[in-house]
């Protein structure tokens, strides 16, 4: 609902506002409830169990335009296909990272579908 979601937000910024310092992550997942991505040099992965995982893949060759709406589509298909949030949200973070890594600093967001499938097939998951 809009309300509690936006009372959520609010505290969390709130929090955010006087503890500059001290926030992460694993607060503001654990506050919002939800899966956190802060994407930076090493994205970091913060669930509301206080798990964080940091990623290493991608670096600024992902700073374009639509890189961000491929993150976002890649992140709903992973999730509608493993049910597991926390482990789609971190699969997607490597895949993302593993297609700008794939394309050697020439590559556009039309690319990064493709790259992050051959990446995905090409590792053994299981």
């Amino acid at each position: 609902y809009d309300a509690p979601a936006a009372n959520a937000l609010l505290d969390v910024l709130e929090f955010m506002t006087a503890n500059p310092v001290s926030w992460g992550p694993t607060e503001l997942a654990r506050r919002l409830g939800a899966a956190v991505v802060l994407k930076g040099f090493h994205t970091c992965v913060a669930t509301p169990d206080g798990k964080v995982t940091v990623n290493s893949s991608g670096g600024p060759e992902l700073a374009m335009a639509g890189s961000g709406d491929v993150l976002a589509g890649m992140t709903a298909a992973l999730i509608a296909r493993i049910k597991d949030i926390p482990a789609a949200v971190r699969l997607r973070v490597y895949l993302h990272g593993a297609a700008g890594d794939a394309g050697h600093g020439a590559v556009i967001a039309d690319d990064l579908p493709r790259l992050a499938a051959e990446r995905f097939s090409s590792q053994i998951w299981w």
